[in-house]
């Protein structure tokens, strides 16, 4: 079973994670538990350097590689056998690559979330996605001191990209969706709680 941890950046997906490794670490009846991440391979420095390309497609198609082998490595071996948390996956390419995408070529949203949608027909899909959302006061708290080399400047993009999330989300066959103004605390356990039902 896949299961991803989605959310744009500062609602709180880090944390969740450990907070959920945490829990699942108790529980002795989920000894086959992997934890993992999108992107997989890249550094810290590799990721942000790459964000800082201008071209949207030159980021798209290496973090489509990097994609390719997390699959190749993680998910295709593992997903019958295993209940695998990954924070991130492939909803958060297309959410963040339809808007930068849009943005680059000056088409529509639609046109370049159908291209988001097809160049992913090949991936497994997750059984399970838990998407964590925030309103602009939340995120605006939780970037007043910075997040990851981000500031508030980036909260209007931030939230078009939780639009798409939410857009896509329709298509989801299991979703769960968390408001991050909640505490830590309320979020874990609602969501440990929906994994383990």
């Amino acid at each position: 079973m896949l299961v991803a941890i989605e959310g744009v950046d500062g609602v709180g997906k880090s944390t969740l994670i450990s907070n959920l490794q945490t829990m699942f670490t108790v529980e002795e009846e989920y000894p086959n538990i992997i934890f993992t991440k999108e992107p997989y391979k890249m550094t810290r420095e590799e990721k942000y350097k790459l964000l800082n390309d201008p071209d949207p497609f030159s980021r798209l198609f290496t973090f489509m590689k990097d994609h390719q082998l997390h699959l190749r490595e993680v998910i295709d071996p593992y997903v019958r056998t295993d209940l695998i948390i990954t924070d991130r996956y492939l909803q958060s390419r297309i959410a963040y690559q339809t808007v930068e995408i849009a943005q680059h070529l000056q088409c529509s949203i639609d046109s370049a979330y159908e291209y988001m949608c097809m160049m992913h027909n090949y991936s497994y899909q997750p059984d399970y996605v838990i998407l964590l959302v925030a309103d602009r006061a939340t995120l605006e708290k939780r970037f007043a001191n910075g997040h990851d080399g981000m500031d508030a400047t980036y909260i209007p993009k931030l939230l078009k990209v939780q639009e798409i999330y939410l857009r896509d989300s329709e298509w989801w066959e299991g979703c769960l969706i968390v408001h991050a103004n909640a505490s830590e605390e309320i979020v874990a356990n609602r969501v440990f709680g929906a994994l383990t039902a």
